[in-house]
């Protein structure tokens, strides 16, 4: 399922909400080819409950797979109730927690200085769901 401008921003305030309450923080990655990645930050009970219990119940998600989960000495969003992000040209750069393709590229280094498997990953991520042609950062990812 696509979403739109509306339904990206709606989700985001909603998870804002949601992760306010239960002490989540995290990073939300969307691309335009309805494609997510998602950085759960929190106590093992809350992540888990939010989870299972309602990601990957959602009907709107398919094939959803954790990739990696354990406890680590901090986190790496810890100011960012969902922090976000779409390839998508439209108004969503108005939209608090909103962050460019090519700012989050520079900040991802800074916020997990520690844990260069999550960096990794996520800019594997953005890499792989980003047409080159687009984007003349996309060759200068860190190894």
């Amino acid at each position: 399922m696509a979403f739109d401008t509306p339904q990206l921003t709606e989700l985001l305030e909603q998870s804002r909400a949601f992760n306010a309450a239960h002490d989540i923080t995290g990073l939300l990655l969307y691309t335009p080819n309805q494609q997510f990645m998602q950085v759960l930050e929190g106590g093992e009970d809350e992540v888990r409950h939010l989870y299972y219990e309602r990601i990957a119940v959602d009907a709107r998600h398919h094939d959803c797979v954790v990739l990696s989960e354990g406890p680590w000495s901090r986190r790496s969003f810890p100011n960012w109730r969902m922090g976000f992000l779409t390839d998508e040209q439209s108004d969503l750069h108005t939209v608090p927690g909103y962050v460019e393709l090519s700012r989050l590229r520079t900040l991802l280094p800074v916020l997990a200085p520690s844990r260069p498997a999550l960096v990794h990953m996520l800019l594997e991520f953005i890499e792989r769901y980003t047409d080159p042609a687009e984007d003349p950062l996309l060759g200068a990812l860190p190894e």
